[in-house]
């Protein structure tokens, strides 16, 4: 079980000193101090409630009972102060004060300590390398996300202790030391030292601290007065020209969009080749794998393309969710990415026009549809009791699906409605932690304010996003035929029969947007529970994919979607047809609709023109291929 530190000190800032013993290059050598830290860290803090205890988090890192100071900030006293316990299987470093700490008063505690540098897969600092001019160079990088700050310095190590940072970097003369904020200050410290010290931070969770130590170069351009600059290794620095293209149109998108200025002077994006994650979103100085910001237009994929894309816009993003408002707990952990995701999106349409990013979203949407029919996955919000808990939270869940739920409320609502509810979910939260809730009272905030109408009934905005960040899966909508012109639609949960079996009592608050033989106007209905929604001549469901849901038609409607697919594709919109690809096919797969419907479904692609419906179709060829070609093509077309 994960001890959580009690509320009872509440740090206000960090001084944090660190000399990083670092060979980067043949000839630089600190004998057996190589990849070692010295470090010392100041944490100013309040106390909220009278108590002799200070626990930290801290883990692997060597401390001694003389490295220690107390002071009362408020009467400039000093305490006494000595080390009880390092767990650092609990991760608790537990300091025993003498006299005791008071209530309502602050103050500042000194530990000078002892750390390391560590493989890349370890996190805290770890070291990379690379090749130049035929000779191995090394660096030194941080991955403080989600629990690895104090594998660096002694801290209060969760998202909801917030507090500034002031950051100073003593490194070997001939490399550079960046962090999340400006260099200050660069002094000779020693022979064949640098001290490089930094500006404070804003108020920031620890897992957002960052610190490179590198003798790369950089490319930059400017947003306004803030410096935006890409750091690679020299042979691939030319190669991200075309990322440091798209920072200054992104910074510029967000702030539009959210209404709200980058805080900072400056943002760094830092490829690094063994980073164990694609990116991190640390505040001004984002890591990034480089493959996901070096590309080379020439001999460049479009694929590759929308990688670069994607990371960018999605580190970028988190410079508002996720470091300006963050989840409180890591439970949450899909507020952050699953709306950075979902901004992503945003960006790209707006930037990256040339790709077909309504295809690139409908994808990752089928992708986390296919696995969460299959397996047992936890629910958006989740309990996180153990440490492990927290590193399997980073999956396509709480990114794709957190995403397709957010898409599927702002279609709900409106994207007017939903801009507003996500300035002001924002605003109320600047600089501080929210949970799952806060975001649905957000909306339901702006409808009130605009006099909008709430589609979830009595649910409301706040039980409607419960309903799907509480249950794991999604709903089946299963549409059941009463007599010539009248359907029943009711929801299932969508799993394959073992996973059913375990999860068969899950509901959904399901918008239905629909259109009917006789309107080509959509109309809203809410499902909530074990409720049944009754419609005359309906033509379609969904027309534009924004449910996180499966749509099984009768047969009777299936057969009419096809007759108007061949008749005129183009009257269904693209997304629901790459749907209808995939839906009839999965559901043939799964024996619940006759494979001749899906085959006559798919009969009209040969008029098809849009990428995202004929990709689907080439994804389920092997199906396909029989009922236009035959089994003796099999060979062929593998």
């Amino acid at each position: 079980m994960i001890q959580r530190l009690p509320m009872t000190l509440i740090p206000s800032l960090y001084i944090l000193t660190l000399q990083v013993f670092l060979p980067y290059k043949p000839g630089v050598d600190f004998g057996p101090l190589n990849q070692t830290v010295v470090g010392s860290v100041i944490i100013n803090f309040e106390c909220r409630q009278d108590t002799n205890i200070i626990l930290l988090n801290a883990n692997d890192i060597l401390i001694k009972n003389d490295s220690l100071k107390l002071g009362d900030q408020d009467s400039n006293k000093s305490l006494d102060v000595e080390v009880e316990s390092l767990d650092n299987l609990a991760n608790i470093l537990k300091l025993r004060t003498y006299p005791p700490l008071a209530k309502g008063r602050n103050y500042t505690l000194l530990i000078h300590y002892g750390t390391r540098v560590r493989a890349p897969n370890d996190g805290g600092l770890f070291l990379g390398s690379y090749e130049h001019n035929g000779e191995k160079r090394y660096h030194v990088v941080s991955q403080m996300q989600p629990i690895e700050s104090r594998k660096v310095f002694p801290c209060f190590d969760e998202p909801s202790f917030k507090a500034r940072f002031q950051i100073n970097i003593i490194h070997p003369t001939g490399t550079t030391a960046i962090s999340n904020t400006e260099a200050v200050d660069r002094l000779e410290h020693k022979t064949n030292w640098t001290r490089t010290e930094f500006d404070v931070t804003p108020i920031m969770s620890t897992y957002l601290l960052a610190i490179a130590i590198t003798d790369f170069k950089y490319i930059e351009t400017t947003y306004r007065d803030i410096k935006l600059r890409i750091w690679a290794q020299p042979k691939l620095l030319n190669d991200t020209k075309i990322a440091l293209n798209l920072l200054p149109k992104g910074l510029h998108f967000y702030e539009e969009y959210f209404n709200i200025s980058y805080p900072l002077s400056k943002l760094d994006y830092y490829a690094v080749q063994e980073l164990r994650v694609a990116a991190m979103e640390n505040w001004g100085l984002i890591t990034i794998q480089e493959s996901s910001v070096v590309y080379n237009p020439e001999i460049g994929s479009l694929n590759s393309f929308s990688n670069v894309a994607m990371t960018v816009f999605h580190e970028m993003a988190h410079m508002w969710f996720g470091n300006l408002i963050t989840m409180r707990w890591w439970n949450d952990l899909w507020l952050n990415e699953g709306f950075a995701c979902h901004m992503s999106y945003k960006a790209m349409r707006e930037i990256t026009p040339e790709l077909d990013v309504n295809f690139i979203f409908q994808y990752a949407t089928f992708a986390v549809q296919i696995s969460e029919e299959k397996h047992k996955w936890s629910p958006l919000s989740s309990n996180v009791t153990v440490n492990s808990d927290i590193y399997s939270a980073f999956n396509k869940i709480n990114y794709n699906k957190g995403a397709a739920v957010i898409h599927m409320f702002e279609s709900v609502v409106g994207e007017d409605v939903f801009r507003l509810s996500l300035q002001s979910f924002i605003k109320h939260h600047f600089y501080d932690n929210a949970i799952s809730a806060d975001f649905a009272r957000s909306i339901g905030r702006t409808m009130k304010y605009l006099n909008s109408s709430n589609p979830f009934g009595n649910m409301g905005v706040v039980g409607a996003l419960k309903s799907w960040t509480r249950n794991s899966g999604f709903p089946q909508l299963t549409v059941k035929r009463i007599n010539e012109t009248t359907v029943e639609i009711s929801q299932q949960p969508c799993y394959t029969p073992d996973i059913f079996k375990i999860t068969s009592h899950f509901r959904y608050s399901v918008p239905v947007v629909y259109t009917t033989t006789n309107n080509n106007n959509t109309a809203l209905a809410i499902i909530n529970n074990n409720e049944t929604l009754t419609i005359n001549d309906l033509a379609l469901i969904d027309p534009h994919a924004t449910c996180y849901c499966k749509i099984l038609y009768d047969d009777q409607t299936w057969l009419r979607i096809a007759q108007q697919l061949q008749k005129n594709h183009t009257s269904i919109p693209t997304e629901s047809r790459a749907r209808l690809i995939y839906e009839s096919n999965s559901f043939a797969s799964l024996e619940k609709l006759n494979i001749t419907i899906s085959f006559e479904l798919g009969k009209y692609i040969k008029n098809e023109i849009e990428p995202g419906p004929i990709q689907t179709f080439l994804l389920h060829m092997d199906s396909y291929q029989y009922i236009f070609f035959g089994n003796e093509t099999k060979p062929m077309l593998r």
